[in-house]
């Protein structure tokens, strides 16, 4: 959900937590993103797009965006092109949105999520953090006796990696 008003972008998720899973909500600035505008061209879906590139958190981006459609949305914290984001990827193909199907519903209203609990977002990425280890120490529950793993090179598939 975003609030332009007051510059908020308001998500929700399901935590895994210690004593089971919660619904969290979480609050963060709509950030200034520093968009690379290219000259390339692209037909996505039937749409025309232009191709822009950003790096932001850690990650590299390529996303395309039509002018057909003139709103400044996008995935998650990707907003304020001059068009619709169609697609967007990280360099290493990790992350990605990709247009599915467009339906347009003039009487659909986005709504601020209210169902869980809110959380600083400082708290949402420590859980995010734990939960990967509380789900491996539970996994290693659950091994026969004698039978030992070792886990290396969990990779990080947050959509931000540096904080």
């Amino acid at each position: 959900y975003v609030n332009k008003q007051t510059n908020n972008l308001i998500f929700s998720e399901v935590i895994y937590g210690e004593n089971g899973n919660f619904n969290a909500i979480i609050k963060d600035k709509i950030p200034s993103l520093d968009w690379n505008f290219t000259n390339e061209e692209s037909t996505i879906s039937g749409y025309l797009c232009k191709k822009v590139t950003l790096n932001y958190f850690g990650r590299n981006y390529i996303i395309w965006y039509t002018e057909e459609i003139p709103t400044a949305f996008g995935p998650w914290k990707f907003n304020n092109l001059p068009g619709l984001i169609i697609s967007l990827n990280t360099v290493d193909n990790k992350i990605s949105f990709n247009l599915k199907k467009i339906q347009f519903n003039t009487d659909f209203k986005i709504t601020q999520p209210t169902d869980g609990s809110l959380i600083p977002k400082e708290k949402y990425i420590q859980y995010k953090k734990e939960a990967v280890d509380l789900y491996i120490s539970k996994l290693k529950a659950r091994l026969p006796e004698g039978v030992r793993i070792n886990v290396n090179n969990i990779e990080d598939s947050n959509l931000e990696i540096i904080e």
